[in-house]
């Protein structure tokens, strides 16, 4: 059932009153290459389009800054966190952490998968979302075309189970999007499908430049306080081509951004991304570069490398 077509519980309610800063950099996200957002600018928000109540947030990612080394057009994208086996919420119910993939389509649709932990819903019982935004016309507000968000618990799987469902392997659970020729979209939560968005075949192919792992923490006044983490994404930005038909990981990745908002924009020395090494997951039978991301680790600078080769072991 669409998020918007049901009623909204008041824990869920006081989640969307505390989120800080609305797609503002999706403004930005037309067509025409030099329109594209540059790095310090606000960057998506991964719950929904809300205006600034000044309340905080901080937000890590890494980003993908030249798509596959083979150069085929990009028509999916993924990452994977680690298991939790003690899934621990937010202490404040207000507050919540999530961790996404999302990309840009070439012709300006926002697209995300996200795993996100409310502090209303207790200790393990994480959620998934989807959302999809048309951001085509520049100058205008981004529209909702989807958002879909699960039942508290059920991205919530237990370890043992993690290879049982399609492309899971046994590092983490996986999320992402891929696209058919006609441009319906499919998104995956630990190899299962959860949604499909039809966007129309102009609407296939990914913007290689614009391909993100997001993570985020957010409350109402101190989310310093309400750590995210660490998480490990396991697999980091690994690109999907219809033309290859093969998963790839990213030729490069940078930090694109690793920032507190609100009140303050000092970021707070434990909020970043770092790279850690390059694994090889027997379950598929690839290598892919393994980062950690969140709380605990020190703040990143905007377009400091992460890998700059396609992942090839250690």
């Amino acid at each position: 059932m669409s998020f918007r077509d049901r009623a909204v519980a008041p824990a869920w309610r006081l989640i969307l009153a505390a989120l800080s800063v609305g797609l503002v950099a999706m403004l930005l996200g037309g067509r025409v290459e030099a329109q594209r957002p540059t790095f310090g600018l606000t960057k998506p928000h991964p719950y929904a389009r809300q205006t600034d109540a000044g309340n905080q947030f901080i937000q890590v990612a890494a980003w993908s800054s030249s798509g596959r080394a083979d150069g085929r057009a990009v028509n999916g994208a993924e990452t994977k966190i680690r298991h939790e086996a003690n899934v621990i919420p937010p202490a404040d119910s207000r507050a919540s952490n999530s961790f996404s993939v999302g990309a840009y389509t070439t012709t300006g649709y926002w697209l995300q998968m996200s795993y996100l932990v409310l502090g209303s819903d207790g200790p393990n019982r994480p959620r998934w979302f989807v959302q999809v935004l048309d951001c085509r016309t520049v100058g205008a507000a981004c529209a909702t075309v989807a958002w879909k968000m699960s039942r508290a618990g059920e991205a919530y799987v237990p370890p043992a189970c993690s290879a049982c469902s399609g492309d899971a392997g046994t590092g983490g659970y996986p999320f992402a999007f891929t696209s058919d020729a006609g441009g319906v979209w499919t998104f995956w939560f630990d190899g299962i499908t959860k949604d499909r968005v039809s966007l129309g075949a102009a609407n296939a192919t990914l913007d290689a430049g614009r391909i993100y792992f997001l993570g985020e923490v957010t409350h109402p006044t101190n989310p310093g306080a309400y750590a995210m983490g660490p998480r490990s994404t396991v697999r980091t930005l690994r690109l999907w081509s219809n033309a290859a038909g093969t998963w790839a990981e990213a030729a490069s990745a940078a930090a694109a951004y690793a920032t507190q908002v609100g009140p303050t924009t000092t970021c707070p020395g434990t909020y970043g991304i770092q790279f850690l090494r390059s694994e090889r997951d027997t379950f598929v039978n690839a290598w892919f570069n393994q980062v950690k991301a969140g709380s605990g680790v020190a703040c990143t600078a905007p377009g400091q490398a992460l890998w700059t080769a396609p992942a090839t072991g250690p």
